[in-house]
């Protein structure tokens, strides 16, 4: 499925807390209206995933809080309806191509223990393991803290861009060297 990502508006907040009500339990401390409302208005980044198919649904969103030089991705729902079709993965990967062009070094997240599809999703991403935390949702569920160092990631795209201009280059001077010219 395709999804279009772009930041949330005042008209997206109705569905933004059906997705809510639809993801989480109350013990996960559930966003209200007037909170998503405050967070299209602040520093925060909060993503909407639109599907064009369905008259541009809001299916998903990702809610991340923005400091000096961290981040934490607060919150990231997909409705059930459109789970494992790619709209996390494509709601994560703008945010934190949003966050690699800013200040922000490190980005941090907690979720579910579990939860081992969103952890594979973040692992996917280069997400390390921080820490266990014990009874940290209001059902007294565990929690899995992550952090991404922002300028590792940096570095890997650099690394991937330079790999590729060394085999581009290499191909040249092996074509160049198999060229037979007239004497």
């Amino acid at each position: 499925m395709n999804f279009n990502i772009e930041p949330a508006n005042s008209s997206d907040v109705d569905a933004l807390f059906e997705i809510e009500h639809a993801v989480f339990v109350k013990s996960d401390g559930i966003i209200t209206r007037r909170t998503f409302l405050n967070h299209i208005k602040s520093r925060s980044i909060l993503l909407v995933a639109k599907h064009g198919c369905e008259e541009n649904k809001v299916v998903g969103y990702i809610l991340v809080y923005v400091h000096k030089v961290s981040a934490r991705i607060y919150s990231l729902a997909v409705h059930p309806d459109f789970q494992c079709h790619g709209a996390a993965k494509t709601l994560l990967k703008h945010a934190l191509d949003m966050l690699e062009t800013s200040n922000i070094s490190t980005v941090k997240l907690e979720f579910r223990k579990s939860n081992t599809r969103v952890k594979r999703l973040y692992e996917s991403f280069g997400f390390k393991q921080k820490m266990i935390i014990e009874d940290y949702y209001g059902d007294h569920e565990t929690a899995i803290s992550m952090n991404l160092a922002i300028k590792r990631l940096k570095c890997i795209a650099a690394k991937e861009s330079l790999n590729a201009l060394i085999h581009q280059h290499f191909l040249t001077e092996t074509y160049i060297q198999n060229i037979h010219l007239p004497n």
